[in-house]
């Protein structure tokens, strides 16, 4: 018999892939879906996630609040499994309790390294090898429940923040149903995580993507630049790496690491003022930064070598 599931999840297209999954598979039946509210965009019209329109294309029903018990959802409701991937909203613990079998979550990080709700932009900004997926059994605290399941990611050169997570939720959707039947079946046991002082991966903000024009322009021209003016998000882990300025390659990760949102950003002098640039590929070469593509606000993407004659 199919195990039933109940899946919350909002990290747009990521979280979708794996409700994709889920949904192609013989081996589970998703019964509910649980996402965050559409949002209202510039036109202001109401502007569904990646989830929601998934799972009505497939007419499963959705809600857009976190029910604190089946009985919200319906009187006669239930399921064998809670699962959630990319949710980032804590369940409590009236609702984990409901379901027949168990609440899992589908966390992206070899745990215990990296809990919390961007582990894969510190990964990368950690100058990490390889990344993964960890399955637990969920808890009243941020992903430290017990271990399920785990595998491992490389991260490549090539990879930054949205190439990982795709990868990541993809094989995290791809195993997820063995895990359930199997964890259902017996097969499977919870292993109490070790206790560890591993960094927490606290959520980037717009703010903690920026680094200042200055230091920008030391590391092109082959030195490290002071700490200054960096956000404190981004200076606890130039220290965690016990590195006293800011080099070229960290530059060079961050851009990576925070790819799409929220973007390494500047600040330049133009000949029109000051804009904001985001800074979207960089290389290093010979151990300076070299910048690839940005872009200043109001225009699109470039290369920098097609804008870099606006500055002042």
């Amino acid at each position: 018999m199919q195990p039933t599931l109940i899946f919350f999840g909002s990290f747009g297209n990521y979280s979708a892939i794996v409700l994709n999954e889920l949904i192609r598979s013989d081996l589970v039946k998703v019964l509910q879906v649980v996402t965050t509210p559409p949002v209202i965009n510039r036109k202001k019209q109401e502007e569904k996630g990646a989830v929601q329109l998934l799972a009505e294309k497939h007419n499963l029903p959705v809600i857009t609040e976190m029910p604190s018990k089946f009985s919200e959802i319906s009187d006669d409701f239930k399921a064998d499994f809670i699962i959630t991937a990319g949710y980032g909203k804590l369940l409590p613990n009236n609702l984990l309790s409901e379901p027949k079998i168990a609440s899992l979550n589908l966390h992206f990080s070899l745990l215990p390294k990296y809990r919390g709700a961007n582990p894969g932009e510190w990964a990368i900004l950690m100058n990490e090898k390889e990344s993964g997926i960890t399955i637990i059994e969920m808890n009243e605290k941020f992903d430290q429940g017990g271990t399920i399941f785990t595998t491992p990611t490389p991260i490549t050169d090539q990879d930054n923040r949205e190439t990982l997570y795709q990868k990541l939720y993809l094989s995290g959707g791809v195993v997820l149903p063995k895990v359930i039947v199997d964890f259902a079946n017996g097969k499977l046991k919870t292993t109490v995580q070790p206790k560890t002082n591993l960094p927490y991966a606290s959520r980037f903000t717009r703010d903690d993507g920026f680094m200042p024009w200055s230091s920008i322009i030391e590391t092109m021209n082959g030195n490290t630049a002071p700490l200054d003016s960096l956000s404190n998000l981004l200076t606890k882990i130039i220290h965690l790496q016990e590195l006293s300025s800011i080099n070229a390659e960290f530059i060079q990760r961050a851009s990576k690491a925070l790819y799409g949102f929220p973007s390494l950003w500047t600040i330049i002098p133009t000949n029109k003022g000051e804009k904001r640039m985001k800074i979207h590929t960089a290389t290093v070469e010979n151990g300076k930064l070299v910048l690839d593509e940005v872009q200043v606000e109001g225009q699109a993407k470039a290369k920098w070598n097609q804008v870099k004659n606006i500055l002042s």
